[in-house]
């Protein structure tokens, strides 16, 4: 005999639950349902997966204040002429550029000094000398950290872009249909410190653009990159 009220062996218990399920009087309405784990790769509505943003977090804004560092990559989708160009120019630059300034106020100074000398100038013209050496170191250990920062220079599928300047700051753009010759030049004093310009020529009234600064590779690269361009584009560049 078979007892109605025991378990058959292999068989459920309609009040016991199988490994694995769920018994539907074990969990009422009432009870608290264990928390649910997001699937690797996945993301709950209530828990945000690492790497995902929660609707409910904030972005992060392109440009905001306090946010990006000067040398930070710029955001893609944004055309140079709205930022700051990608590419700065070479680390030897503000070596040569420092150099350059110690040497002109030299030569300036020791003209002027000259001068006075032979002329036996008064002590006023003396102190403005002073004032002048003065003013030139000062320009000489300021200039060419700012220049550095503020000096960049980037090429896209349709123009060239460069940011010169420290005090007063120039934009310059030639579009790649516009460039009629491409030049590079290695005066005595770069080629010392390992630097190049190079030059585009454009049709248009502003004449060239100079990209100042650049080391030896970079400035040939640039002169291949920016010949290949002019050339696959038809026309005079007129």
């Amino acid at each position: 005999m078979t007892d109605t009220g025991a378990a058959h062996p292999g068989t459920t218990d309609a009040g016991a639950a199988y490994p694995g399920t769920t018994d539907a009087g074990a969990t009422d309405a009432g009870a608290a349902q264990p928390e649910k784990a997001a699937l690797p790769g996945t993301t709950d509505t209530e828990t945000a997966h690492p790497g995902t943003i929660d609707a409910g977090a904030a972005r992060p804004i392109a440009g905001e204040a306090g946010s990006a560092h000067p040398d930070a990559e710029p955001s893609a989708g944004i055309p140079p002429g709205l930022r700051a160009p990608r590419n700065q120019v070479s680390r030897r630059t503000p070596w040569y550029w420092t150099t350059t300034a110690i040497v002109e106020a030299v030569l300036l100074v020791g003209g002027l000094t000259a001068v006075a000398a032979l002329c036996g100038l008064g002590s006023a013209w003396w102190t403005a000398i002073g004032s002048v050496g003065a003013l030139l170191l000062l320009r000489a250990a300021v200039m060419p950290r700012w220049r550095y920062r503020v000096h960049r220079w980037e090429v896209t599928g349709d123009a060239l872009y460069t940011r010169t300047g420290w005090f007063s700051v120039r934009w310059g753009i030639a579009p790649i249909s516009r460039i009629q010759t491409i030049d590079s030049e290695r005066r005595l004093p770069e080629r010392i410190f390992g630097l190049a310009n190079v030059t585009a020529t454009t049709a248009s009234a502003a004449g060239h653009i100079k990209i100042r600064g650049l080391d030896l590779a970079t400035a040939d690269r640039l002169l291949s990159d920016l010949s290949l361009a002019t050339a696959s584009i038809p026309g005079d560049a007129t």
